[in-house]
């Protein structure tokens, strides 16, 4: 058990490589996302989403509020579907991906996922997925981890300290 620490905030937090990587699945098509029983099964939607450059699919994949707060926060920033095809078909366009980490955090799963033959230097085995379970079993992309200290802890985006704890 770990502990990361940022401001006054605290959270615990269990740590584990997925040893071996566990390929994730690649969907020629989205699924229903009421249909990702697990963690890794929302990552494999997430990542052939990105892949295939399907920003409609993408979108479903996040929760409710979540989805809300991107379409929000792109409008802010100015961001568009666009921007993010451009970028995915440059960086994911045709690649496969596997599941490297995974950190359980109270009712949340953190998963870390690279493309496949990339080391684990590239950007996006840097980049932290959170996952929340949904009231119907499924597990869907969520924003509710965007300030909690173990949220990118080690990717260098947010500062926080790190301590490993007994159970």
């Amino acid at each position: 058990m770990k502990e990361a620490r940022r401001d006054e905030v605290v959270q615990r937090f269990t740590e584990r490589d997925y040893e071996p990587r566990l390929p994730l699945a690649f969907h020629d098509q989205a699924p229903d996302p009421a249909s990702l029983d697990s963690p890794e099964a929302a990552m494999a939607a997430v990542t052939s989403a990105m892949a295939r450059g399907d920003f409609d699919a993408w979108l479903m994949l996040w929760e409710t509020k979540s989805r809300a707060y991107m379409l929000e926060h792109m409008a802010r920033s100015g961001l568009n579907p666009a921007q993010f095809l451009v970028a995915w078909r440059q960086s994911y366009g045709g690649q496969r991906f596997e599941a490297r980490r995974r950190i359980d955090v109270d009712g949340y799963v953190i998963v870390y996922a690279g493309r496949v033959g990339r080391g684990d230097d590239a950007i996006d085995a840097k980049q932290p997925t959170a996952l929340a379970k949904q009231a119907d079993g499924s597990w869907a992309m969520t924003h509710d981890l965007r300030n909690n200290p173990a949220f990118f802890y080690d990717s260098g985006a947010h500062e926080a300290t790190v301590v490993d704890v007994d159970p």
